[in-house]
């Protein structure tokens, strides 16, 4: 004892420089993993990242597990290294994968070797679909205002919207960046005439709703659009957009295609053609799509028999509701409601 000594080595941090001198001791704990929730480490309280206001605070201790990370998480820890106030503080990272000389070339490799760019949701509830946003492969931003440091990580293959956000898509496509990445537009509902107008302006964006984003058909037609097949110019892509207004605001009522594709301007078969090509669903199938998802809103939100709300959401008869709602979840529509 009389001839030992105690050799304390510096915590790693994402500048890979020698930690900050101070005399000042941690006083909490910045927890970066979004599927773990904590409350204390080393008597210190835990708070989430996502949390935080935008000045985050100095003198904090940053806990990661990364090991089944999505990359979403990768991309946000990696982007760090920019946060003054963080950039050098002491990183407590638990793994059994990582290996690397350096922590920040270890969060490099990972983010640049993405097989394919990552799918960038902004100010989104939800980040996965199908196969072609995973976690695996989904980034998220609260808002536009992170938009440009975002891309200093990450050069998207795909830009997500829940909303018709014309002002971001402008600033989008000023961005040398993003000019030609696709966007897709994605909302639960679409009344505005106004809105939809605003969309048709823009290249390269296709709108559809959420309810029919689920399907496999939309699936295979991002992975499409993924693999280089084009969209259609704005005025063709403007006249399924303008349909798919139409779907929405009457979707209670009995549709009709030739009245449909008047209202559009164009003949019923070539409208047929480009819904298909632009969206990978026929138009019924969309539109039955667009219905179940009303249906189970109101399966959810109501108590309303199953016989009022096929009608209220456009089926003419029970039992055709009954076995589109089944092909589409595979369980009969009053199975949701036991499932609550």
């Amino acid at each position: 004892d009389d001839e030992s000594l105690l050799i304390i080595l510096p915590w790693p941090n994402l500048a890979g420089l020698p930690p900050v001198k101070t005399e000042k001791s941690p006083k909490n704990v910045i927890n970066l993993s979004s599927k773990e929730t904590i409350s204390e480490i080393f008597d210190m309280p835990v708070v989430n990242f996502d949390a935080l206001a935008d000045d985050k605070p100095e003198n904090a201790v940053l806990y990661w597990r990364s090991d089944n990370a999505p990359i979403d998480e990768w991309v946000k820890v990696y982007s760090l290294r920019h946060n003054e106030n963080l950039f050098r503080a002491p990183i407590l990272c638990y793994s059994h994968e990582l290996i690397s000389h350096n922590f920040v070339e270890m969060l490099e490799s990972k983010v640049r070797a993405q097989k394919s760019a990552p799918v960038l949701f902004i100010n989104a509830k939800r980040t996965n679909y199908g196969t072609w946003a995973t976690d695996s492969n989904s980034v998220k931003i609260q808002s536009m205002a992170e938009f440009e440091h975002i891309l200093e990580e990450i050069t998207p293959s795909l830009i997500v919207f829940e909303s018709i956000d014309e002002e971001s898509i402008k600033k989008i496509r000023k961005n040398p960046k993003t000019v030609l990445v696709p966007i897709i537009v994605l909302p639960e509902t679409i009344s505005s005439e106004e809105e939809v107008e605003l969309l048709c302006a823009h290249p390269r964006i296709i709108l559809c709703n959420s309810g029919a984003a689920d399907s496999e058909q939309f699936d295979s037609r991002i992975h499409e659009i993924l693999a280089g097949d084009e969209i259609m110019p704005p005025h063709t892509g403007a006249l399924v957009k303008k349909a798919i207004l139409y779907l929405n605001k009457n979707a209670s009522q009995q549709i009709v295609r030739w009245k449909l594709a008047d209202t559009v301007h164009v003949s019923e078969d070539y409208l047929t053609r480009i819904f298909h090509k632009e969206i990978g669903l026929s138009l019924w199938e969309y539109l039955n799509r667009y219905r179940i998802f009303l249906a189970t809103k109101m399966l959810l939100e109501t108590n309303d028999t199953i016989y009022e709300i096929a009608e209220k959401s456009g089926f003419q008869d029970q039992a055709y509701f009954c076995r589109v709602f089944k092909k589409v979840y595979g369980i009969p529509p009053g199975k949701i409601r036991t499932k609550q």
